[in-house]
């Protein structure tokens, strides 16, 4: 590697550092002020959502107006209360594991791909996906409806696999 080129690399490598714990520390006070008093299970689920729905937006390619990282999908308007993060240091200690192991990928996902929520006992949102909900401790967990895929341009679901193939090779 050059110098220069190594040189570079450092920032960015420490820029990208600095913006993934951003997010998780932002997950973390989001998680403890939303979760306080929750089993971890559902506080696990509400990192999960926060990172299907990141990964929803990505997938799309769609701008957003939170933007793309995880700290932005965390300060989603309307996503999570506005709430003092409790002093409580067991509750924020294991908030900051769960989001550390969310934003790496090692949470597993007990939403089923949920990318909303609101409390159980309360209407859902009028902006809330229109596809199943899943219920885990107080929370209740929105999956989007499936789309059935869309037929590529200028063929129909009438027509023969083969003939696809034949006409793309």
């Amino acid at each position: 590697m050059r110098a220069h080129t190594r040189l570079l690399a450092v920032p960015q490598e420490e820029a990208a550092r600095a913006r993934h714990e951003a997010g998780v520390a932002a997950l973390a006070r989001a998680l403890a002020s939303t979760g306080a008093g929750e089993r971890v299970r559902a506080i696990e689920a509400l990192a999960a959502m926060v990172v299907n729905r990141l990964a929803a937006a990505r997938a799309r390619r769609a701008p957003t107006s939170w933007g793309m990282g995880l700290a932005a999908a965390v300060a989603a308007p309307g996503l999570f209360p506005e709430g003092a993060v409790p002093h409580d240091a067991v509750l924020i200690a294991t908030c900051r594991r769960i989001a550390a192991r969310a934003a790496s990928g090692a949470l597993p996902d007990p939403t089923g791909g949920a990318i909303a929520w609101h409390r159980s006992g309360t209407e859902r949102p009028a902006d809330a996906p229109a596809g199943e909900a899943v219920r885990i401790g107080g929370f209740v967990f929105l999956r989007a409806r499936e789309e059935p895929a869309a037929e590529p341009q200028g063929w129909t679901a009438a027509e023969p696999q083969s003939a696809r193939a034949a006409e793309s090779g």
